[in-house]
């Protein structure tokens, strides 16, 4: 190993450990399964904002936006800009409803308005979306690690496991909030010193467009119900995904998660650009690497080693802590929803945060082995597959819990049937006439008509509608509400 790799790993190996120290020092002390989960519901917007961007931003934001820029251009910038759309709409149409009764899960939430016969659909569904997020993270991990220290396939395999347990498994909530913070600060300021480096250096914006195709720089440039689809997948894909409503309900009250989310998705969306700078400067001027190395090659090559080191460091602890924060969304459902609903009823806080821990392992392991085997070849389809994925299941039956009984649509098979239909239509058009982009739309109409039916095949049964939620939390309100909004 030659100088320039020994000062990259320097450079870190610093950050890295900074970003490690803060996550173990601030959950070293959680001893109750809520304050795991949800922080104890008593986080400021710093920790709400850590939430989201240690979950949002990982190796789709960064080393995949730069990847997709290298192949199509400005299309890629519709990852982070539909999850930056997505925050703001979370935070000023859905926080309030969501924070109005006293639960920590999305199935939770959704089995005041249609009864507990969706509760183990939504877990599962939901579970699996955020699931399928997690093999892009490990592949983002994989390629910078490798890059780096030229390991072979399994100890490379194994350090971005470790380093992903390793973030959320002491503090859960707590310590992906504190943490992913702290990683919003430095790996914003990679990615911005990413952007305008790579910017200067090529010349400027004008420059760009006089060496690369007019489709480089047309954010429809994939075809337009394509590159909508993705970008509204994203969007959708945010308002119902376990650990972005987690870190609302985290929220001391509904002003500090609101703040938090809103500014988790400003930075989100400025974030990619710097990805996308990044992409389309290593294809003008190295355009024969392999795409998904163009954002670790850009710092290897135009940087000093030490800097390069911290910077790449800076991309590194995002896909973990993103990686990381994916694995306890899923691990609270699985602990709270599952385990404890259908299990241990009784559980107490220890074997709580026990079964929890155990869910971040497998999860992890898995999306390591899987992203390490290529079996998607841009790093960001897995998050646009991923969205639209949770988007076709739980948009429909969250929009009306949210909008709540005005609708009278809120009984047990109308749940049911718009979380079932989603998922068929979603993955019929996926597997039979093209992957992601206008599979949402297809999805979203496969939902509906599944709550029309799921809703008169219950009536027509003899099946009630669920009685609306009484608010339970004194934080946001003073007096019992339903959940319409």
């Amino acid at each position: 190993m030659g100088k320039v790799q020994y000062g990259m790993m320097l450079g870190m190996v610093l950050v890295t450990l900074f970003i490690a120290l803060i996550a173990l020092v601030s959950g070293w002390r959680v001893r109750a399964t809520r304050e795991f989960t949800v922080a104890g519901r008593r986080a400021g917007w710093i920790v709400v904002s850590g939430i989201i961007i240690g979950a949002l931003v990982g190796g789709s934001s960064t080393v995949g936006t730069a990847q997709a820029a290298f192949v199509y251009g400005m299309p890629a910038w519709w990852f982070t800009l539909g999850a930056g759309v997505g925050c703001v709409v979370l935070a000023t149409l859905f926080a309030k409803p969501l924070r109005r009764i006293n639960v920590e899960t999305l199935p939770q939430f959704l089995v005041c308005t249609f009864g507990d016969p969706i509760r183990p659909f939504v877990a599962v569904s939901d579970s699996i979306g955020i699931f399928l997020t997690i093999p892009g993270q490990a592949a983002s991990a994989i390629t910078l690690l490798t890059v780096l220290l030229h390991w072979q396939t399994v100890p490379v395999f194994l350090l971005v496991s470790l380093l992903v347990i390793a973030y959320v498994f002491t503090g859960g909530a707590i310590s992906a909030g504190v943490a992913g913070f702290g990683k919003l600060l430095i790996s914003f300021t990679a990615l911005l010193v990413f952007g305008a480096v790579a910017l200067t250096m090529g010349g400027g914006f004008a420059a760009f467009q006089a060496q690369l195709p007019a489709k480089y720089f047309n954010l429809f440039g994939n075809g337009f119900w394509k590159d909508l689809g993705n970008g509204l997948g994203i969007v959708f894909g945010v308002l119902t995904t376990q650990v972005y409503v987690q870190a609302v309900l985290s929220g001391r009250d509904l002003r500090q998660s609101r703040i938090g989310t809103i500014v988790a998705g400003v930075c989100t969306m400025v974030f990619g650009l710097g990805g996308v700078a990044v992409g389309m400067f290593m294809k003008i001027h190295e355009p024969n690497i392999a795409p998904a190395q163009a954002l670790p090659l850009f710092a290897a090559h135009y940087f000093s080693p030490v800097l390069s080191g911290i910077l790449l460091g800076a991309i590194l602890i995002t896909v973990i802590t993103c990686a990381g924060g994916l694995a306890l969304g899923i691990a609270t459902m699985v602990t709270r929803d599952l385990y404890q609903h259908y299990i241990r009823p009784q559980m107490r806080d220890r074997e709580g945060i026990l079964v929890a821990r155990i869910t971040i392992v497998m999860m992890v392991v898995l999306g390591v082995l899987i992203g390490g085997s290529d079996v998607l070849k841009l790093i960001i389809s897995y998050s646009f597959l991923a969205f639209a994925f949770r988007a076709d299941a739980m948009l429909i039956p969250v929009l009306v819990a949210v909008i709540g009984p005005r609708l009278r649509l809120n009984t047990a098979g109308a749940g049911v049937g718009a979380l079932v239909g989603g998922i068929i239509a979603n993955v019929g058009w996926n597997l039979t006439v093209s992957e992601g982009g206008a599979a949402v739309f297809i999805g979203l109409a496969g939902s509906v008509a599944g709550l029309l039916l799921g809703h008169t095949v219950s009536r027509l049964s003899g099946g009630k509608h669920i009685a609306p939620p009484v608010f339970t939390n004194t934080t946001d309100a003073a007096r019992p509400v339903s959940l319409e909004g």
